[in-house]
């Protein structure tokens, strides 16, 4: 194996560490979203409790308000067993393992086109540092695709940005929605 082959190698691992980065993030997003959707809906519901707890309403509507509270507790058992806030914090740590081993392998690539390294090497370091990050909260499989598009969605986006620089955002958003459009219709 020649020093290329073995750059090369590099560059795809630092590719992949950026589209795992991506895709815990996204994930993360995803979780503390849900969190926060579930809490603000508990403590709205639970307002509503305690404002309509001193009002006299018929027999019938309070039993509709017990159904509602053990509803509400359910739910609430349900929302801590999942522990959604946990596994967005768990997302959260994983991207940053990623994001600093995406920026560690980007500085050693150069240091190693610089020092003209051995190519065992440079694959033996990539084996051994970089093996830990196995052990880190896995992306759902059923998941994989939609996040990998998303990944993929924001390279391309941001490219198309980069070549449009002086457009608005939103007018850059509804062009490069536009030309996905378009390029489809012509293959």
């Amino acid at each position: 194996m020649n020093l290329d082959s073995a750059i090369e190698q590099a560059e795809k691992k630092k590719k992949i560490f950026d589209m795992m980065v991506s895709m815990h993030y996204k994930l993360r997003d995803d979780y503390n979203r849900w969190s926060a959707f579930f809490d603000g809906l508990e403590l709205l519901t639970y307002a509503v409790f305690c404002g309509v707890t001193f009002y006299e309403f018929p027999q019938h509507f309070s039993v509709y308000v017990g159904f509602f509270s053990i509803l509400m507790f359910a739910l609430t058992l349900i929302k801590q067993r999942l522990d959604i806030k946990k596994e967005a914090e768990k997302h959260n740590l994983a991207g940053q393992r990623y994001l600093s081993a995406k920026f560690d392998l980007e500085q050693r690539i150069g240091m190693w086109k610089e020092k003209n390294e051995e190519p065992e090497k440079i694959l033996v370091y990539i084996r051994e540092k970089y093996q830990e990050l196995a052990e880190l909260i896995s992306i759902p499989e059923k998941r994989f695709h939609k996040l990998k598009h998303h990944h993929q969605y924001k390279v391309e986006f941001s490219k198309f940005l980069d070549r449009n620089r002086s457009c608005p955002w939103l007018l850059c958003r509804l062009k490069f929605a536009l030309y996905g459009i378009c390029t489809k219709s012509r293959e």
